[in-house]
């Protein structure tokens, strides 16, 4: 159960991150690290 929770946290801080929202604010709102964000950011970005 906990894996399908990061997983959403995840997938909604990918749509946020496209949507062009700060690293802290995401971080805020999904519970993430925010050196996990910005390894995502990259990655997309990339």
């Amino acid at each position: 159960m906990q894996q399908g929770i990061r997983e959403s946290q995840i997938r909604i801080a990918k749509k946020m991150i496209q949507k062009g929202i700060r690293d802290e604010e995401i971080a805020e709102l999904t519970e993430l690290d925010i050196e996990e964000i910005k390894r995502l950011r990259k990655k997309l970005l990339n």
